[in-house]
C-alpha cells in the first residue's frame, strides 16, 4: 500500500518555459535546464505570486530561512534565472526589479495541477530471458496503519504552519493636515479610530471612521489629554491629563459623556487588562489597580522608564517598552509581575523597538522598529501547540513612509497606523501682517539661535539633528556636526566665537560640548547635563545636570541641580535650591533665569548671585522659552486651548502677548522632547525681536494597511 503524503504540486507554463514542482525541473523549448536549488526556489516563489511586488526580505526569508545571507545572494539567484530564461534586465519579459523594494514576475502564467502518476516500468529487451521479479503483495496490516497515522500527522502539522503575513492594499484614512501626536496611543473599536492631534495649537482627541472621511474632535475638559487605552467593552477611553512629565488618569465615556478623574492614580502610561483591571506605569515601576483606580499596588520594577504597556488577549502576559537614554526595547512579563525579560534578545534591530500590540486572536504581536531614519512595522508569530516558541520578527512594511503606532483591527483584517513623512519650515512672526513668514528661506530646521551681534545663527537640521552655522541672511553655511550625533539647544557665545550645545549618541548621552563657530573639534565640558547657556563674559556656561538613575530618565526628579562651569579652570559650582529646574539663561552677571518644573510650582524664577536667592518671575505651564538677542525679554510659548507667544520683561516682570498660535502649526519636536519626557514645540527669537518657530509641513495621517496573515 502506498500512502500519499505530498502536498499539491503544480506545473507552471509561460512563454516557452515549463516549470514542474514535482521533479524540480525547468524546461525551456523542450530542453531541461540545469539550475541551482536556491535559484529554482526563487523562481518557484515568484511563480506562486505572479504580478505581486515581493519585497527582498520576504524572498530571503522564504528561500534562505535556514541561514543568514545578504541581499547579494538573492541578486545572484535572480541573475542566474535571467540568464537561463533569456531575460533582459533592461527590457524584462519575466522578472522586473522594483528598485530598493524587491522583484515582480510580470509574464502571464498558466498553472495546472501535476498529480502523481504510476512509476514507469524500466525498459526491457525483447530477447531477455531473465524472469521478471515480483514484489510481494502481502504486508502486515499494522505497517499500513502506522504509515497512515504518520501521513495524517504530517499533513496536520503542515496545514498548521501559517504562511508569511503580507500587506495588501494601503488606504489613507485622514487628510486633515493637523499634526498627530506620535507618543500617545492610536486606538480603534472596529468602527472608529481615536488618536491625538494638534488643533488650533492645542492637543485634542480626534476620531475618524475606519472607512475614512472627515475627522471630528471629542471635546472634554481634560487638560492636554493624551490617549492611553480603550476599555475592553469600548465604552470609554483612558486618557492622561499631562503636566509636563506625569499626571492623573481620566475615563472619558463613549460616544459622549462627562470625563471622570481616577483620583488615586498618577501615571505616565496606562492600559487595561483582559478582566478589566487597570495597569499603569510611573518611571520604571509597573502598577495594577481596580478599573476606577482604587487599590493600586506595585507589580514590578523594570530596568528603566516604561511606556506602552499592553496585556495579551488571554490575560497571561504583559508586554511593554523599556526606554533607556540610548535605546527602546520590548520586554515581556507574566501578568503577576514575574518572569520579566527582554522579548527580542540578540535581534538585529537598532535599539528602537516600541509600541507593540497583539492581534485580537493573540496569534501575532505587531510593533514598530526604527532603522536608518525610518520606522517600519514588524510582526512576531506567537507559539502554538506545535511550537511553544515565537517566531523571529517578520517585516510588514518597507517604506516609503514611516509607519508608527500600529493597532490591529478587531476583525484581524487590517492594521491601522500613523503614516509619517517628517518635514519642517523655519518661520518668523511678522508683526505687520500678523502672519508667520519663511525665515532663512524656510529651511527644515530647529533651535535657530542668533548671536548677540545679530550676525550669526546656529540651528539643527530636522529631522536628522545635525548642527549648522550660517550668517543671518543664510550665507556662509557650514556643517559643524555629523551623524550619528543628535544635537539640541545650540547657543552662541556672547563674543560670537563659540557655540555650546547638548548632544546624544551611543558614546555619550546627556553631554555638553563647546565648539568653535568656525568648526573644528568639539570639547566635552559636562556629562549627564543638557541645555547649556553662556555667561555674559563668554567664560562660563550653566547647565542642567541629570541624575544617573535609569529609572527616572523621564521624570522631573532626574533634574538634580544647575551648575556653572568655568571653561578656563574647569571649576564647577552648584546653584543653591536648583533641584527640578530646567534649561536656564544667564542674561546678566548677577542673574540667572530658569524654569521651575516641580509639580504645583511650574513657572519661571530668577536667581540673584549676590543674595544667592530665587524669586518668582512668572507662573504657568510653558512649551518652550527663549531670551531675546539683547537679553531684555524672556519669550514664552503657552499651552492650553488658547496657545500664544508671550514675553516677560526681565527688569520688572511685565507680561504681554506677542502672537497667537491658534492658526499656526508648530512642529512637535519629539526627538528632543524624548529627552525631557514630553513632546515639545520649539521657540526662538530673530534679531529684530520677532518670534521664530518651526512650522510642520510634513504629513502625519492615519492609514489602513490590509493584511493577509496566512
Amino acid at each position: 500500500m502506498r500512502v500519499q503524503t505530498e502536498h499539491r504540486c503544480c506545473v507552471f507554463r509561460f512563454a516557452d518555459v515549463e516549470v514542474r514542482e514535482r521533479d524540480f525541473s525547468i524546461n525551456r523549448a523542450g530542453k531541461k535546464l540545469p539550475v541551482e536549488p536556491k535559484a529554482y526556489k526563487v523562481l518557484q516563489f515568484l511563480l506562486h505570486n505572479p504580478g505581486r511586488v515581493i519585497p527582498k526580505d520576504e524572498l530571503l526569508d522564504a528561500v534562505w530561512n535556514d541561514c543568514e545571507v545578504s541581499e547579494s545572494s538573492l541578486t545572484r539567484s535572480v541573475a542566474i534565472l535571467r540568464r537561463l530564461l533569456g531575460d533582459d534586465v533592461r527590457e524584462p519579459r519575466y522578472i522586473v526589479t522594483v528598485p530598493t523594494v524587491g522583484y515582480r514576475f510580470v509574464c502571464e502564467v498558466e498553472v495546472s495541477d501535476d498529480p502523481p502518476g504510476a512509476p514507469a516500468a524500466p525498459p526491457t529487451s525483447p530477447d531477455s530471458k531473465e524472469p521478471t521479479s515480483r514484489v510481494p503483495v502481502s504486508r502486515p496490516l499494522w505497517l499500513a496503519a502506522v504509515a497512515l497515522t504518520v501521513a495524517i500527522a504530517a499533513l496536520l502539522v503542515w496545514r498548521s504552519l501559517p504562511g508569511r503575513p503580507a500587506i495588501g492594499s494601503v488606504l489613507q484614512l485622514t487628510d486633515d493636515g493637523n499634526p498627530k501626536l506620535l507618543t500617545s496611543a492610536l486606538l480603534s473599536d472596529g468602527y472608529r479610530i481615536y488618536f491625538n492631534e494638534l488643533r488650533a495649537g492645542s492637543l485634542a482627541i480626534a476620531q475618524v471612521a475606519v472607512s475614512g472621511g472627515e475627522t471630528g474632535q471629542i471635546v472634554s475638559r481634560i487638560p492636554s489629554p493624551t490617549l492611553a487605552a480603550l476599555a475592553m467593552d469600548s465604552s470609554s477611553l483612558l486618557a492622561l491629563g499631562e503636566s509636563y512629565f506625569v499626571g492623573p488618569l481620566w475615563l472619558l465615556p463613549l460616544p459622549a459623556g462627562e470625563p471622570r478623574q481616577l483620583r488615586n492614580v498618577v501615571a505616565q502610561n496606562a492600559s487595561f487588562t483582559a478582566d478589566g483591571h487597570l495597569i499603569f506605569s510611573k518611571d520604571a515601576s509597573l502598577y495594577i489597580a481596580e478599573k476606577d483606580g482604587s487599590n493600586p499596588r506595585k507589580l514590578r520594577d523594570l530596568p528603566s522608564h516604561i511606556s506602552f504597556p499592553v496585556v495579551s488577549p488571554d490575560g497571561k502576559r504583559i508586554r511593554l517598552t523599556v526606554e533607556t537614554e540610548h535605546t527602546k526595547s520590548l520586554w515581556e512579563l507574566d501578568s503577576d509581575g514575574n518572569n520579566a525579560h527582554p522579548l527580542l534578545p540578540g535581534w538585529q534591530g537598532e535599539g528602537a523597538d516600541c509600541c507593540g500590540r497583539w492581534t485580537s486572536d493573540g496569534k501575532y504581536f505587531v510593533f514598530q522598529s526604527r532603522s536608518q531614519g525610518r520606522t517600519d512595522l514588524w510582526a512576531i508569530r506567537e507559539g502554538n501547540r506545535w511550537s511553544a516558541r515565537s517566531s523571529s520578527p517578520l517585516r510588514l512594511t518597507n517604506g516609503p513612509l514611516s509607519y508608527e503606532l500600529p493597532y490591529p483591527s478587531p476583525d484581524g483584517k487590517h492594521i491601522f497606523a500613523m503614516g509619517v513623512k517628517p518635514r519642517g519650515e523655519l518661520v518668523r512672526f511678522d508683526s505687520n501682517s500678523q502672519q508667520f513668514v519663511p525665515y532663512l528661506s524656510g529651511i527644515s530646521a530647529l533651535d535657530a539661535t542668533v548671536s548677540r551681534d545679530g550676525k550669526w545663527v546656529t540651528y539643527t537640521t530636522y529631522p536628522d539633528g545635525n548642527l549648522w552655522r550660517s550668517r543671518t541672511d543664510g550665507s556662509e553655511r557650514l556643517q559643524l556636526t555629523y551623524a550619528p550625533t543628535l544635537v539640541a539647544w545650540p547657543r552662541i557665545s556672547p563674543d560670537g566665537t563659540r557655540v555650546a550645545y547638548s548632544s546624544w549618541d551611543v558614546s555619550c548621552s546627556w553631554c555638553v560640548y563647546v565648539l568653535p563657530l568656525e568648526g573644528g573639534t568639539p570639547a566635552k565640558v559636562a556629562e549627564h547635563a543638557l541645555a547649556a547657556s553662556w555667561s555674559p563674559d563668554s567664560r562660563s556656561v550653566v547647565a542642567t545636570f541629570k541624575g544617573k538613575d535609569p529609572k527616572k530618565i523621564c521624570s522631573v526628579t532626574s533634574f538634580e541641580r544647575l551648575e556653572t562651569i568655568d571653561l578656563r579652570t574647569g571649576k564647577i559650582t552648584s546653584i543653591p535650591d536648583s533641584r527640578e529646574m530646567g534649561g536656564t539663561f544667564w542674561p546678566s552677571k548677577d542673574m540667572l533665569v530658569a524654569p521651575t518644573l516641580k509639580p504645583g510650582e511650574e513657572g519661571f524664577a530668577t536667581f540673584d548671585f549676590k543674595t544667592q536667592k530665587w524669586s518668582s518671575l512668572v507662573k504657568g505651564f510653558y512649551q518652550h522659552w527663549m531670551t531675546s538677542v539683547d537679553d531684555e525679554y524672556l519669550y514664552l510659548m503657552t499651552m492650553g486651548e488658547d496657545p500664544k507667544i508671550q514675553r516677560v520683561r526681565l527688569s520688572n516682570g511685565t507680561l504681554d502677548t506677542v502672537a497667537s498660535l491658534k492658526s499656526s502649526r508648530p512642529l512637535l519636536d519629539e526627538d528632543t522632547g524624548m529627552w525631557l519626557g514630553m513632546v515639545t514645540q520649539w521657540l526662538g527669537v530673530a534679531p529684530d525681536g520677532s518670534p521664530v518657530l518651526t512650522r510642520d509641513i510634513g504629513t502625519q495621517e492615519i492609514y489602513d494597511l490590509s493584511i493577509r496573515w496566512h
